[in-house]
């Protein structure tokens, strides 16, 4: 729509049923079945195992799950979304943060923090990719780097200076990659 590209399994996930209702985990126990190591379909199980392993090594763990391109930019997928006053989520995502934060597992969202931008500069992602804009990902390690703050003890820090110097890149974006388009199709699918 209006030239932005969605990955299909992205879109999937926030408009299909909830990954942690029952049918689907056992739709994936079986789609797995015969393996040599199938995976669990529940990831909590896998996250609150990971932390305990880092907890002995003294490594705090703090899950950022990542929201897809639609969930910020619905809009640009569908009419339906015009308006939309927030992210959007797969039905199971507070019922996944709920079972985690109930484990004491640490858990950052920068979904809000990419809503934010989306409104101030108009983009969090970029078009025809499924990464962020640099105003995307600054925003996110802003948020991030708030969270970290407030939860862990880090200790000082040293300040660092850092200098900055603007640089215009052009590149055909992942998804219309993906998408396998030609190079004279996918030209007019360029983020910069």
């Amino acid at each position: 729509r209006n030239g932005w590209l969605f990955h299909g399994q992205a879109v999937t996930h926030l408009t299909g049923p909830g990954f942690l209702e029952e049918r689907i985990l056992i739709r994936r126990v079986r789609d797995v079945a015969g393996r040599e190591s199938a995976p669990h379909p529940d990831p909590i199980p896998a996250i609150t195992d990971f932390r305990d392993q880092l907890a002995e090594r003294d490594i705090e763990l703090v899950v950022m799950p990542v929201p897809p391109k639609a969930a910020i930019h619905p809009e640009r997928l569908s009419r339906r979304y015009e308006g939309a006053t927030g992210p959007i989520y797969n039905p199971s995502f507070p019922e996944f943060r709920r079972r985690l934060e109930e484990r004491g597992v640490r858990i950052f969202d920068p979904s809000d923090a990419l809503w934010e931008t989306r409104e101030e500069k108009g983009a969090a992602f970029l078009a025809t990719d499924s990464h962020w804009t640099p105003e995307g990902a600054g925003a996110a390690a802003r948020a991030l780097a708030a969270y970290l703050r407030e939860n862990l003890p880090l200790g000082e820090v040293a300040p660092v200076a850092y200098t900055a110097t603007g640089l215009e890149v052009e590149n055909t974006g992942d998804v219309a990659v993906m998408l396998g388009l030609r190079a004279a199709d996918a030209r007019q699918f360029r983020d910069r």
